[in-house]
């Protein structure tokens, strides 16, 4: 009933940004989607309370970078690349049921951390927050001696709008910060996915009752996902 296992998750997507403000006034620009590559390792540790129901805990380390991107009127585009690491933790829980060798599951995990920049130090003054929902639905499949399997499709919904914060030291720029009258900016920027969903398929290797092996895969929509990982049971 009791499990513990290693996650590596790739997540490509693009973040929606809007509602640019600096010093508390939103400023109209062009925001283009900001382009945005994670990878994420996860410590997880889980047990089934109930045939049909299993809960977990997360520990994990995100490193990421994301592509942003001002279009001015005049037709100039700002580019930057941001880098950044996430340390999160959270809980989630799966339901699951079936028929003869059917079955469906319904899992939903919430994990919450701040976003740190390789360059400037933690980004706002708030932690990032995040729920993913994912049903799935597949069949199982006996190997003999090799172990069981299974093969499944479904799909994953990620919501993970934040509110970043953060302030631009002007104190090496004179001429900005006479322009503006401080010697520094403080800004904010609301941040979203532009697709909350991907489809995704998926299998897994039961090697024994102790050890087993995941991998799936995830598209079709804005995101791509792939998740790989190893449980050990006892």
């Amino acid at each position: 009933p009791f499990g513990l296992g290693l996650t590596y998750t790739f997540i490509h997507q693009n973040m929606v940004v809007s509602d640019v403000r600096i010093n508390n006034r939103t400023l109209n620009l062009g925001l283009l989607d900001a382009e945005t590559t994670t990878h994420t390792g996860v410590f997880r540790a889980d047990v089934w309370l109930l045939p049909f129901l299993n809960v977990y805990g997360l520990v994990g380390e995100t490193a990421g970078d994301t592509r942003p991107a001002v279009a001015f009127p005049n037709g100039r585009v700002l580019e930057s690349t941001v880098d950044y690491n996430r340390f999160s933790y959270g809980g989630g829980m799966t339901v699951a049921g079936g028929f003869k060798s059917l079955f469906i599951t319904l899992d939903g995990n919430y994990t919450t951390g701040p976003i740190v920049s390789s360059k400037k130090g933690q980004v706002g003054d708030k932690p990032i927050e995040s729920f993913t929902f994912a049903p799935r639905f597949g069949i199982l499949m006996s190997s003999g001696r090799f172990g069981t399997g299974a093969v499944w499709v479904g799909g994953m919904c990620l919501i993970a709008t934040s509110e970043i914060q953060d302030r631009i030291d002007l104190s090496q720029r004179p001429f900005l910060a006479h322009l503006i009258g401080k010697d520094s900016l403080d800004f904010s920027v609301h941040v979203e996915p532009k697709d909350q969903w991907n489809l995704l398929i998926g299998g897994n290797w039961e090697i024994s009752k102790r050890w087993s092996l995941t991998a799936e895969v995830g598209g079709i929509l804005d995101r791509f996902h792939v998740i790989s990982a190893v449980m050990w049971r006892f």
